[in-house]
């Protein structure tokens, strides 16, 4: 031993084959350490805990890293009120603040502070930081990626440069059961005033971000997309600088379809002499003309870009006619008229170019 140093009442401690290690302080802080063949490691403040191989490894402050250790490494420091932290080799690792917490490998301040059930393996400068507290949360390997702020049951694997970030109080949490795996510089964000996103992911791709407020939602291999808040349930798909417009939308820049693409086919019931097309439910459907009698046909929540196709029966008893709401234009200015025998079946298609009107054509009595 070289300057192995113990001081106050260090029960049950002991240094081990070390060089220039150390144990001080008092009031039992130091219950249940060892250091084992180390040098210039301090063991300070520790409760139950160890320090084994490894070089200008510490634990510093009062009861920092209770049943906790540090295994080999370089220049790594448990600190600040832990519970069951380990840090195992690596280099430049701080844990500190937190309970159950693992720093497996990796380089240069590697950092995990004020969390529980966290874990951190390779990777170089990457930190979990916060004034409130983090929970079970992973971070594994890749750069420069970063947790901050209330955030629980998430996940950061490789990449470089990704963040979640949480609010400034616990008002605004970043939410739960988040992932960012891979890619560069993408962002999963909470607010200071708004609970945050569960249930979010983002899958490769740079500088995708997912805001406050926006759950159950994806950025899949896409670069400067953004999930607009609040929108829930949408994902975006490959691309670049593209945005969600509504909730559950799939935002994709170009379609292959391999095979067919099917669409739902809707059931327009007329009520009280109105056949109600509510456009953002499909672009294919049915409607059966009423007894003998006209039925006026209203379309809402179009959108701007849509196709809709409708198959117009007549009634099987006596035949009826259709009207058509203000939202309806026609070639001359002069409205469809349905066929006039019974069950006959005419076909109308619809198109939309400002989300507001919709310019339609029919064909007739098809058998």
């Amino acid at each position: 031993m070289d300057g192995g140093y113990i001081e106050g009442l260090n029960a049950y401690s002991g240094i081990l084959a070390s060089k220039n290690a150390s144990m001080v302080g008092n009031n039992n802080a130091r219950k249940y350490s060892v250091i084992i063949g180390v040098d210039g490691g301090s063991n300070s403040g520790a409760y139950n805990a160890f320090v084994i191989g490894g070089q200008n490894n510490r634990f510093t402050t009062a009861f920092a890293g209770d049943r906790s250790g540090i295994l080999g490494g370089l220049n790594n420091t448990i600190t600040g009120g832990g519970y069951g932290g380990i840090i195992m080799s690596g280099n430049g690792n701080v844990s500190g603040g937190g309970n159950y917490n693992v720093i497996i490998g990796g380089n240069n301040h590697n950092r995990s502070v004020f969390g529980s059930g966290i874990i951190q393996a390779g990777g170089s400068n990457n930190d979990i930081t916060t004034t409130n507290n983090i929970y079970n949360v992973g971070m594994f390997a890749g750069t420069n990626n970063l947790f901050s702020q209330n955030a629980s049951q998430a996940v950061i694997l490789g990449g470089d440069n990704n963040k979640m970030l949480g609010g400034s109080s616990f008002g605004g949490n970043l939410g739960v059961n988040q992932a960012i795996l891979g890619g560069n510089h993408n962002e999963i964000s909470g607010s200071a005033s708004t609970n945050g996103i569960n249930n979010a992911v983002i899958l490769g791709g740079e500088y995708n971000v997912i805001p406050s407020g926006s759950a159950n939602t994806a950025i899949l291999a896409s670069s400067g997309s953004f999930i607009t808040s609040p929108h829930q349930r949408s994902a975006i798909i490959g691309g670049s600088a593209l945005t969600t417009t509504k909730d559950d939308e799939v935002v994709v820049p170009n379609l292959t379809i391999s095979g067919s693409a099917v669409g739902e086919v809707g059931v327009i019931t007329p009520t009280s002499s109105t056949g109600s097309m509510d456009c953002s439910l499909g672009n294919m459907f049915t409607m059966t003309l009423d007894n003998g009698t006209d039925v006026r046909l209203e379309a809402s929540n179009i959108q701007a870009g849509q196709t809709i196709n409708l198959k117009l029966t007549n009634n099987a008893t006596s035949a009826g006619t259709i009207s058509f709401g203000s939202g309806f234009e026609f070639e001359g200015g002069t409205p469809f008229t349905a066929t006039a025998t019974t069950s006959a079946v005419d076909i109308l298609t619809f198109v939309s170019f400002d989300g507001t009107t919709l310019q339609a054509t029919g064909l007739k009595n098809f058998s």
